[in-house]
């Protein structure tokens, strides 16, 4: 019997001229580049440990009987992966060039599933808060049993249910390295998730659409510096005015600035995460949010000084740095800025893309001490708070905006290396905003569009999926304390991390305990 007929002839010679390999499936769905400087910064910071990588972590209920079960999950992390290719890529090392991302787009639904599978821990649990603390707490640490293995993934997805199925309670978390994304983009990707899984059948859908060749392949983001705009053509003289902006902006760090002063050792033997977070009620975060408003700053702003100010005002807990016959205070400021705001850039499908689109930039500042002093009152404390957004505004609004930014990147690093070292510092400040609109609390069963109920089942139209909390964080960086600010379900919260074998629970909780006490007593009538 003769063999029938291919319906398409293999091409071993390519009527092109092209080698064969060239039309493999295997070769036009991978996808590489190599790795930005600012993210082989973050590659060399976080070791076999994975210091710095970030987490969320956010307890749900589900209301009216709504059971969410393990496999609409991995559906649902199917389809992000597809969505944002980032959270499938993998980094290849060498020892002849820079590291790189690789993203290898599946062949097949079956293929983006498995992944996808082994990408999530499926968990069950007695206790949901019990189990978020021990989860907090395993993700603050550093073990090189625990942290992610960037050969193998860059990404890892915790799904926790209740053992009892009629609680209605899971826990959703996400961990990945700082350069694969940043606080605020990986809260979009918890919504992403919910609104997936809230959605009856969306995620299978979207699997056959992109299978069937409906929707394209999303490439891997450009790197951060990828997306600066190109200033080889600035003249000498515009150049020397950008450098003279600069050196006006952080003139203060010729001087001994002012913080805290680390009270221990660096040391992988000894390292101790600790996190602690201030949440204020709905009527005080009213009050404080309204009363910065009035006196014409936002309460990051208040917030940053409130920490400088109580390095200074807690002698027996934190030090300062320079003589005691000097006239001021000098304090130099870490801020994060996301770029998004001046480039704001979109994936193919049209969400927000998934990188890291961070800067940091400094803010400098010189405070009378008797300015910064406890008994001074509250109108030192305002005082100080417009002159940190003046210096800040400057910065981030000025013309020579991404020529300072390269600027501080040598001083970026020598900040570094002086921490290292003991000097003084302003613990580095990350302020998310308000994540109202970024990550809703409440998530709706969608009508299905198809058989079936909600990606699991419930007995009610008005069954909805609600966030309890979010914890935003990162695995212990030995050297690095850091604030995060944001408001989450129209409460103010500010939370602290830091490594007790670094800076002891000593310096910092007295210290901590005054930056509350300064936040809430200058919003007081």
């Amino acid at each position: 019997m003769a063999a029938a007929p291919m319906d398409t002839p293999i091409q071993l010679f390519p009527a092109d001229g092209k080698p064969p390999y060239v039309h493999l499936r295997e070769t036009t769905s991978t996808f590489s580049r190599p790795l930005g400087g600012n993210e082989i910064g973050y590659v060399l910071v976080r070791g076999l440990r994975g210091y710095a990588d970030s987490f969320t972590i956010v307890p749900l209920a589900c209301s009216d009987g709504l059971t969410l079960n393990d496999d609409e999950v991995i559906k649902a992390c199917a389809a992000l992966r597809l969505r944002h290719p980032l959270l499938a890529s993998k980094v290849a090392y060498s020892t002849e060039r820079p590291p790189e991302l690789v993203y290898h787009s599946p062949l097949t639904e079956a293929h983006a599933l498995r992944e996808a599978r082994a990408q999530i821990e499926l968990h069950a649990f007695h206790d949901q808060d019990t189990t978020v603390d021990a989860l907090l707490d395993r993700w603050l640490s550093a073990t090189p049993e625990d942290a992610l293995d960037l050969r193998n993934g860059t990404c890892s997805l915790y799904w926790g249910r209740d053992i009892d199925p009629r609680s209605g309670k899971y826990i959703l978390g996400f961990m990945t390295p700082h350069f694969i994304t940043d606080g605020k983009r990986r809260l979009n990707l918890v919504r992403y998730m919910l609104d997936l899984l809230v959605d009856p059948g969306r995620a299978q859908r979207e699997l056959a659409a992109h299978f069937s060749g409906k929707m394209p392949i999303v490439d891997i983001p450009p790197s951060l510096e990828g997306l600066f705009p190109d200033m080889s053509d600035t003249t000498p003289a515009e150049l020397a005015k950008a450098k003279a902006v600069f050196d006006e902006l952080v003139k203060y760090r010729s001087k001994s600035v002012s913080g805290l002063v680390p009270d221990g050792v660096i040391a992988e033997t000894n390292l101790q995460p600790r996190f602690v977070r201030k949440v204020w009620s709905l009527e005080e975060t009213r009050r404080i949010l309204k009363t910065c408003k009035a006196q014409g700053v936002t309460i990051t702003h208040l917030a940053n000084v409130a920490g400088a100010f109580a390095s200074v005002q807690r002698p027996g807990v934190a030090s300062s740095g320079g003589s005691s016959d000097e006239d001021s205070y000098y304090f130099e400021f870490s801020q994060a800025f996301d770029v998004n705001a001046k480039m704001p850039r979109l994936t193919s499908n049209g969400e927000t893309e998934t990188a890291i689109r961070i800067v940091i930039y400094p803010v400098t500042m010189a405070v009378p001490r008797a300015a910064a002093a406890d008994s001074a009152g509250k109108e030192a404390i305002w005082e100080a708070a417009r002159q940190f957004k003046e210096r800040n505004a400057a910065f981030l609004q000025s013309p020579y905006f991404w020529h300072l930014v390269r600027f501080y990147g040598a001083i970026a690093i020598e900040n570094y290396m002086a921490q290292m070292a003991g000097k003084p510092f302003v613990p580095y400040m990350s302020s998310m905003g308000d994540l109202k609109n970024v990550l809703p609390i409440r998530y709706p069963v969608q009508a299905p569009q198809m058989n079936g109920v909600a990606n699991g089942t419930s007995n009610s139209h008005n069954a909805e999926v609600r966030i309890l909390d979010q914890i935003s964080s990162g695995k212990i960086d030995p050297q690095v304390a850091n604030f995060l600010m944001y408001t989450f379900d129209d409460r103010l919260n500010l939370q602290f991390k830091w490594n007790a074998g670094r800076t002891s629970d000593s310096l910092i909780n007295g210290w901590f305990d005054r930056v509350v006490e300064i936040i809430s007593q200058a919003a007081d009538q």
